[in-house]
């Protein structure tokens, strides 16, 4: 079988089986926490956007942005439960509290990547080599940037961070972290 039938194939089972193809944006969002410190796992800092990339290519408008949001919602999941000790320990805040406040901050940050799928395949129905290497990324990293500064904004989870102890890493001193978050999605798509 070669790669164009094996890329049908696959593109066919994400439309045929829309619950696994949700399950496993969950899981690359899950998984997408590994590439940062203390795992260092970087090349999932290029396979897990490319997972949710290659779903979205097959996805209709509001699966798109459920795809984006449920991959959010894997990522923040994970990757921000420290902010529940933070807020209980030492905020001393009650318990429920405390998951309360956790739980819609993940909820709000999910919306980061929902909003990149939402805007791409309303704003941008292109080829998908164009939205794979141009709309994908730029849009990746604009979300990242507006994350890092809208209401006093949430800087930690950028994609680029991933990349300070990989061989990306020279690029960070030159283009910055954002930099950094492009040249991966760029590599993903």
């Amino acid at each position: 079988m070669d790669r164009l039938s094996l890329s049908q194939n696959l593109r066919a089972w994400i439309v045929r089986h829309p619950r696994w193809s949700n399950a496993i944006v969950l899981g690359a969002g899950m998984s997408l926490v590994l590439a940062f410190a203390p795992f260092g796992w970087w090349p999932l800092s290029f396979l897990a956007p490319a997972a949710l990339f290659f779903i979205w290519l097959e996805s209709t408008q509001r699966q798109v942005f459920w795809r984006g949001y449920l991959f959010g919602l894997g990522f923040f999941g994970i990757g921000v439960s420290w902010v529940y000790n933070s807020i209980h320990e030492f905020g001393h805040a009650p318990a429920a509290l405390a998951a309360l406040i956790t739980s819609s901050f993940i909820l709000f940050l999910s919306l980061y990547p929902a909003l990149t799928g939402f805007l791409s395949h309303r704003y941008f129905p292109t080829s998908i080599g164009i939205r794979l290497v141009l709309t994908f990324p730029l849009l990746w990293t604009g979300m990242e940037w507006l994350r890092s500064w809208v209401l006093t904004g949430f800087p930690w989870l950028l994609l680029g961070q991933a990349q300070i102890d990989t061989p990306l890493a020279g690029i960070i001193p030159v283009f910055g972290i954002l930099g950094a978050t492009w040249l991966s999605t760029l590599i993903a798509g």
